[in-house]
């Protein structure tokens, strides 16, 4: 599948078809297909990952996202983070590869850490945000992200503590811009006045599933990405693998599972 995927690649590079697009109202000029690497180091291994980054890059792909909690599904207990370390050994090689890759992760999720005791829960806080923005740049072996992600919507968060903390991480140069990811349209909307109350920038993106089986994105969500000048990273394009062909022979797994509920 990865063949297949990068010939089409090539084949859009060719034709002139990935392009380059603003990042909503961040303005930061990012490459229309991104690199996403949740499979990175459980599914995908090291070598095959680095070849994977190395020929993005070649192809003009500069934006790489990935999440703290990466690495959860390997089946270890202290799976999550797997994916940024990963990632991290790969910048180290040099060559410019962090210069040349605008860098998103994203926070909310359990890390499996004792040491955050009740505050290890899905969710966030001003709190959770600055101490886990600091053990995923040591992870990744590098200064700042570029785009920080709030992972899911929490309905407990406070808004003004929230930016209140990214302004912190931004004025420390360790964030350059926040977005949010799984968000619905309305969540969007509250995001945006709040960053309007604090007379901040805000979120500058959302991520959201959408593909030709996944569309409820078109009825919330990109009217109000379009109306709030946010960018839109639409994820799972192949509907986890359901529309590349390569499910139908998977053994074992969520995909075979999702292809027969598909088919049911």
């Amino acid at each position: 599948m990865a063949e297949r995927i990068e010939k089409d690649v090539v084949a859009l590079v060719g034709a002139g078809g990935i392009g380059i697009a603003r990042l909503g109202k961040s303005n930061m000029r990012v490459s229309r297909l991104a690199l996403g690497t949740m499979n990175f180091g459980v599914r995908t291994d090291e070598a095959e990952a680095f070849r994977i980054m190395d020929r993005a890059l070649e192809l003009g792909v500069n934006l790489f996202d990935t999440a703290n909690v990466y690495g959860i599904t390997s089946g270890r207990p202290d799976g999550q983070g797997i994916t940024e370390e990963l990632i991290g050994r790969w910048f180290a090689q040099g060559g410019d590869r962090r210069e040349r890759t605008i860098l998103a992760t994203k926070v909310a999720g359990p890390m499996n850490e004792r040491i955050y005791g009740p505050n290890d829960v899905r969710g966030y806080s001003g709190f959770k945000l600055r101490r886990q923005l600091d053990e995923s740049l040591a992870r990744l072996q590098t200064d700042h992200v570029d785009l920080y992600q709030l992972h899911l919507y929490d309905p407990l968060a406070n808004k003004g503590d929230i930016l209140s903390a990214f302004e912190q991480l931004q004025a420390q140069g360790k964030a350059f811009y926040l977005g949010t990811c799984n968000h619905a349209g309305r969540h969007l909307a509250y995001w945006n006045a709040a960053a309007e109350r604090s007379r901040v920038l805000g979120p500058v993106s959302e991520q959201h599933p959408y593909n030709l089986l996944e569309r409820t994105a078109e009825l919330e969500v990109i009217p109000a990405t379009q109306e709030l000048d946010l960018g839109l990273i639409a994820f799972r394009p192949l509907c986890a693998g359901k529309l590349s062909g390569s499910a139908h022979a998977a053994a074992g797994g969520r995909r075979e599972k999702a292809m027969a509920a598909l088919s049911a």
